[in-house]
């Protein structure tokens, strides 16, 4: 609480939580400390926490917060650097919540290597549907062509995720308008929920095979 949206109280409190949690073993104690410095949203916490958790922490709830915290407030070229190693580590966790936020948290960095766009790929036919949303909307937004034909496979099967179309729009590719609009057509009629509406619209907008210059600039 004293962190979390008081960037004012940082500079007393994180070196206090990172004293607790460089000598604390209880579990459920450094997860807590996790999260509480990852709410700081400041480079210097983030940095503490991969100092002090391994990605390979043999306690899924502490691995989950090293995924969800260490994003937050990270902007130089060296800390984003870390935190990308680290994020597409825990891509592969067995643990489909912690691949899930690791693949949110990428996509959040927006940083691109060789390494990164693999461990994306490596999640887009993912069982845990969040990871595999999340994974897809990550490679879209770098562009990656080898997130196409996924897409196409989704946009076409009679179930998709807000995420998915969301990802569609940021792909912005022209093989992708055809059936998205077909797709929006299906729903007339029906009572499809209106946010998933304005992702398929919008992702109609960016794919129309004249919008390419424009959503890509």
């Amino acid at each position: 609480e004293q962190v979390d949206g008081k960037p004012e109280n940082c500079a007393r409190v994180i070196p206090l939580l990172v004293s607790e949690l460089e000598r604390e073993t209880d579990p459920r104690v450094i997860e807590a400390l996790v999260y509480s410095l990852g709410h700081a949203w400041e480079e210097g916490a983030s940095m503490a926490i991969l100092a002090s958790v391994r990605a390979d922490n043999p306690d899924k709830d502490i691995r989950l917060a090293l995924a969800r915290s260490i994003p937050g407030g990270v902007q130089s070229k060296p800390g984003i650097d870390a935190v990308a190693g680290v994020l597409v580590q825990l891509t592969a966790d067995c643990d489909g919540d912690v691949h899930d936020w690791a693949c949110f948290g990428l996509s959040q960095l927006e940083c691109d290597s060789p390494a990164i766009r693999d461990a994306l790929i490596a999640r887009i036919n993912d069982e845990h549907d969040d990871a595999r949303c999340e994974a897809l909307v990550a490679l879209a937004q770098l562009g990656d062509p080898r997130v196409l034909a996924p897409l196409l496979e989704r946009v076409n099967s009679d179930r998709v995720w807000k995420l998915e179309l969301e990802a569609a729009g940021q792909l912005s590719h022209p093989d992708l308008w055809e059936p998205l609009v077909e797709l929006r057509d299906s729903w007339e009629g029906d009572a499809s929920d209106p946010d998933i509406r304005a992702a398929a619209d919008f992702a109609i907008c960016r794919c129309h095979p004249d919008a390419k210059p424009v959503a890509t600039q």
